[in-house]
């Protein structure tokens, strides 16, 4: 199944649990939506149920790098977000 959709992410950061909504386009293109606002997705590679993807979002810190990797299960997401403070491990299920 295609990673293209809607999804809820849940990853931990220093501010808590946050749970941005990203949606993925099968052209390549996508979106992120958290509390800091919305940004657009960009380097978005699909490789069979592999998905990788980064944002650059606004944080308290100023602008960040967001740079996700997993893998896709159906509706659920299971990967990595690589961020200024190391990796997190993250979760999705398709909304």
């Amino acid at each position: 199944m295609s990673a293209a959709g809607n999804w809820i992410m849940t990853m931990q950061t220093p501010m808590g649990e946050q749970k941005p909504e990203v949606s993925l386009g099968d052209d390549g293109t996508g979106t992120m939506k958290s509390p800091m606002g919305e940004a657009t997705l960009y380097d978005v590679v699909f490789d069979g149920d592999a998905v990788s993807f980064a944002s650059d979002m606004k944080s308290p810190m100023g602008e960040i790098t967001l740079t996700f990797t997993g893998t896709v299960d159906g509706d659920n997401f299971t990967g990595s977000v690589k961020t200024p403070m190391g990796d997190q491990p993250v979760t999705g299920v398709r909304a």
